[in-house]
This record gives C-alpha cells, structure tokens and sequence, in this order.
C-alpha cells in the first residue's frame, strides 16, 4: 500500500493537473449527490410554504412525483445530449470546456430564485439544465484527468480517482 501511494504522489507532483482533476472530481460528484438531495427539499417547501408564503403542493407524495418526474426526463434526455458533450471535451480543450460547464451550472442555479411553481415548465426545464449542466462538469473534468494519465500507472489513478469522487 506504501508503495502505490508513493506512486500516486510522484504522478501527481509530476503532473499538477492530475491532482487538480482529483480535486475537480471530488467536488463535481460531491454537487451531483447535493444536488439530488436538494432537489427534493426545494420541491418539498412548496409543500409546506416557506417563508409564511401558501403551500403549492398538496402533499409530500406529490413533490416526490415531480422529483421522480424530473429525474426520469432528464435521464432520458441525458442519453441524447450526454455522448455529444463527450465529444465536444475530445474535440475542444479544457481550458474552455470546464469553465463553460461550470458557468452553465451557476447560470441554472440563478434561475431557481424565480421559480413559484415546481410544477411549471420553467421548473421542469431549469432542473433538468441542472442536472445535464452538473454531468457536463463530471464529464469536461473526466476527459481532462484521463488524457493525462500516464500508461504505466493508468489503473491505479483512475481507482484513487474513483476513490477521490
């Protein structure tokens, strides 16, 4: 074990932008586990009025419904949109791909301060540019870790890496 670690360190001083990645990794699937989580709760204080403002939903199993609705649309839409993002990170450098991917995230999240219905269109379709803007991070961060990984020590980054995410 000593020994693959002093393997993983001298990598990683070798190439700064591998431990860069592992940070970049670390954070992306951090916010795609946050995200889901508060999801659910944002939808869910329209089921309880938040800030003395009247109740929308009508119950918790409602907002679960959009919740599982939301998910669902987005994966499907994900599985369209998603291979052609792959592509476009092989195509461009990540120099532009991972700070538009991270400007489309926080451009998605402004747009939650304007939402009053989590029923409406508009909330359907912030929530899913959410969700593919937060896998667009995950995969702008990917591609760039894995053309810097060295051949001979491949395996062994792509396991601390998954590790570290």
């Amino acid at each position: 074990m000593k020994e693959l670690t002093l393997i993983v360190f001298e990598e990683m001083y070798q190439n700064p932008v591998l431990f860069m990645c592992m940070v970049g990794g670390t954070i992306t699937k951090l916010i795609s586990v946050l995200f889901s989580t508060y999801l659910i709760l944002w939808i869910q204080t329209f089921v309880t009025g938040s800030n003395g403002s009247p109740k929308i939903l009508s119950s918790k199993e409602q907002g679960k419904q959009i919740y599982s609705n939301i998910m669902v649309i987005a994966t499907l839409i994900s599985a369209f949109v998603l291979p052609l993002v792959g592509k476009l990170c092989d195509l461009y450098s990540p120099k532009y791909t991972i700070p538009f991917a991270f400007i489309f995230r926080s451009g998605t999240t402004i747009l939650f301060s304007y939402i009053e219905d989590p029923r409406s269109f508009g909330s359907l379709g912030v929530c899913i540019a959410m969700i593919i803007a937060t896998i667009v991070e995950n995969i702008s961060v990917d591609s760039i870790f894995n053309k810097n990984l060295p051949k001979e020590t491949r395996g062994l980054l792509n396991g601390v890496y998954s590790m570290a995410g």
